[in-house]
């Protein structure tokens, strides 16, 4: 195992910002579950880096001979984590194609149920969002213009390795949809029908807007788009998106 030296700290490092990681297309992954996930996907993992303490993490893994291992001391380790009790180990996982997350047109939605955000931007809520749709088995979501970069460090540490799994597009402009699509489309709403009287469509999505503000002035010029809501009998003014979202995604694969 070779020491990390001080010149790809500062590269890897770097990583934790969305412009080197676009720049270098590369990001940062952290934790033993989100690491063994990288490595039995079909994702490149470049680099594994373990504290100084931790080197027992690798024992009995079945790390492929082309992945280079690195070590670090904890306080040099530090500056790569993210996390105040960091586990002690991160890898640096390549993009699997230069075009990764590259934000495009998008005329049709890709085939079957899934799930659109639009300008969703807490990184928890996204992340928990993307692991919901993994549980349920979701091949796709679409994050519109607004939305947290989905590899936001905790948006990854949230998603707890769905990246791997779920394909995800991000488009420039939703009105670039061709008109027919948005008969597919179920905007969460408060003002929409009550989600007990929903029966979805085979290839029906879901949009989820923004935590406080909604969806954007694009969805809600859309007339045709229908729209539901969760109902509720309690004071609280709102769901948490992520909690919305599982209750969303059951309706929508298995009601």
């Amino acid at each position: 195992m070779l020491r990390l030296s001080k010149a790809k700290l500062k590269l890897f490092t770097a990583l934790s910002q969305k412009k080197y990681r676009y720049e270098q297309q590369r990001f940062v992954i952290e934790g033993v579950k989100m690491v063994e996930e990288a490595i039995s996907s079909n994702f490149l993992v470049e680099a594994i880096i373990v504290e100084d303490t931790k080197t027992s993490l690798l024992e009995a893994k079945a790390i492929p001979s082309d992945i280079s291992l690195f070590s670090l001391p904890l306080a040099e380790f530090r500056q790569l984590s993210k996390l105040q009790h960091p586990e002690g180990i991160c890898a640096i996982v390549a993009f699997p194609q230069a075009d990764f997350l590259t934000a495009k047109p998008l005329s049709h939605l890709p085939e079957g149920k899934g799930f659109l955000l639009d300008g969703l931007q807490d990184p928890g809520n996204v992340g928990t969002i993307l692991r919901t749709l993994d549980w349920f088995g979701a091949s796709w979501i679409v994050c519109g213009p607004g939305t947290v970069d989905i590899l936001n460090p905790k948006c990854l540490r949230a998603s707890m390795g769905a990246i791997f799994r779920v394909h995800i597009q991000t488009l420039t402009d939703w009105a670039s949809l061709h008109p027919t699509e948005m008969e597919r489309i179920y905007l969460a709403d408060m003002q929409g029908v009550d989600l007990r009287e929903v029966n979805f469509s085979q290839d029906a999505c879901i949009l989820m807007g923004n935590e406080a503000k909604g969806v954007s002035s694009f969805w809600r010029a859309q007339p045709a788009t229908h729209k539901i809501h969760i109902p509720g009998g309690g004071e609280a003014e709102s769901l948490n998106a992520g909690i919305a979202a599982g209750i969303l995604a059951w309706k929508l694969w298995y009601d």
